[in-house]
């Protein structure tokens, strides 16, 4: 729901938006009660107040390049982003990066496909990321 459809919640997202100025916020419910919904409401108020925002479908998407790719294909989108073509470098060679960690160690078993949820709770990426790239 979009638009006059969307009614209501507006103290979550209030709290939502307080959050945000300076954490993250992770929208976790069963399906079908309006997350995308909240998503993108947020967002729009986001938009409202200054901030460049995206919104990614991530539905479908199953490899880390994949993921990365749709990631950095979606900040190409921002407007006035080609005033920024050094940080668009450094956010592609850190997506590089990143997505090749990840492959890396998929690769040498540190982590499988439906391991990444736990695996970026643990100390195991800062570790194996300053030994791969640090020293």
């Amino acid at each position: 729901m979009e638009g006059a459809d969307f009614y209501g919640r507006q103290r979550e997202l209030e709290v939502a938006q307080r959050r945000l100025l300076g954490n993250n916020l992770m929208l976790s419910a069963p399906r079908r009660v309006g997350k995308t919904s909240f998503a993108r409401k947020l967002l729009t108020c986001m938009k409202e107040q200054g901030w460049n925002t995206i919104f990614l479908n991530l539905e479908g998407i199953n490899s880390v390049p994949a993921f990365f790719q749709t990631i950095y294909n979606e900040l190409l989108e921002l407007p006035n982003i080609k005033k920024h073509q050094q940080l668009v470098a450094k956010i592609k060679q850190a997506i590089e990066r990143f997505s090749s960690l990840l492959m890396t160690l998929e690769n040498d078993g540190y982590i499988g496909k439906t391991d990444s949820r736990r695996f970026f709770r643990s100390p195991l990426l800062r570790d194996y990321w300053k030994r791969k790239f640090c020293e």
